[in-house]
């Protein structure tokens, strides 16, 4: 077959690859104040991508069917100029798999940990469940690779989670169309889990904003601001061997290091979510922090739940 005859199949749409960035771009283009990066698409439609300049980029692979970002090793060519040796650029590529995240904790589910922190912060108690349970509304405000999303839907949540890096959203979007493809072929309650989930590109702020004029309201709001162990940055957390998800995030906010310190000097943009989540949120707020850090609002904390590393901060509203 031609490359350039290839098409990439999205929902009951046949899209050639321009085609599909051109479609996924166009999602994108209602966010007016973060621009998509273009020059970070691949545009050949070969499965040859050595030919491209950048750093970081988004390519089709055509083998397993899905978006990836390839990327490099920034942490092997560190150590290879501490070592003084050639310097070493070692392409790796991420892409974000959420069939796995579905079945794996679809089946935690069946027999879940009653004293993992996350399962206390955000478990529907039984009370709940007589409700209609679709219209039980949670916002993950700070998306990332859409794990503790994926977790929320097992519970019974209806998520509409928001993330802000277009790279990242892009290979999010990408990853519920091969993820729908996969599961049309299995289970039917593993793909009605992607009926209650919306993803949605930007700054989930000026989302959250806009609610205060409406009637309809989230029940709960979940933030998971990436944190430096030794601040309350807004910033990747920092550790010794990083899990791929963090390395590859280090990666993409590292060029945006320095704005983000410029912005520390103003308003808290962290702070600033959190107040417009718990002003619109009916239920509570969730706030994720590291276990020794200080809470974004000690007044207002109803409890927290603690785990090895990790602290859930809850924040009930007050009727």
């Amino acid at each position: 077959m031609v490359a350039e005859t290839k098409k990439i199949v999205y929902g009951e749409n046949l899209f050639s690859l321009q085609e599909y960035y051109q479609f996924l771009i166009n999602k994108w283009s209602n966010i007016p104040h973060i621009a998509f990066p273009e020059f970070c698409l691949n545009q050949s439609a070969e499965d040859n991508i050595d030919n491209n300049n950048n750093d970081t980029f988004i390519f089709y692979d055509w083998e397993s069917g899905r978006l990836k970002l390839s990327y490099l090793d920034k942490i092997r060519e560190k150590k290879s100029r501490e070592l003084k040796r050639k310097k070493i650029t070692d392409r790796k590529s991420y892409y974000i798999d959420l069939v796995s995240s579905i079945k794996y904790w679809t089946k935690t589910l069946k027999n879940p940990s009653r004293t993992d922190p996350f399962y206390r912060a955000f478990h529907i108690k039984q009370d709940l469940k007589n409700m209609n349970i679709k219209d039980y509304w949670l916002i993950d405000a700070t998306c990332g690779a859409a794990e503790d999303s994926i977790r929320l839907l097992t519970y019974g949540y209806t998520v509409w989670a928001f993330e802000r890096s277009p790279l990242i959203w892009i290979l999010l979007e990408d990853s519920i169309r091969t993820a729908r493809l996969e599961l049309s072929e299995s289970s039917s309650e593993e793909i009605k889990l992607l009926d209650r989930f919306v993803l949605l590109p930007g700054d989930c702020r000026l989302f959250l904003e806009s609610l205060g004029v409406t009637k309809k309201l989230p029940d709960v709001v979940y933030l998971d601001p990436m944190y430096n162990s030794s601040s309350n940055s807004i910033v990747v957390e920092r550790k010794a061997s990083p899990n791929k998800n963090m390395q590859v995030f280090n990666i993409l906010l590292e060029k945006s290091e320095e704005e983000s310190e410029k912005e520390s000097e103003k308003e808290s943009e962290e702070i600033s979510l959190f107040d417009i989540s718990y002003m619109v949120a009916t239920d509570k707020v969730v706030v994720k922090r590291g276990k020794h850090i200080k809470k974004i609002n000690e007044k207002r904390s109803s409890f927290s739940y603690v785990g090895k590393s990790t602290r859930f901060d809850v924040y009930k509203k007050i009727v």
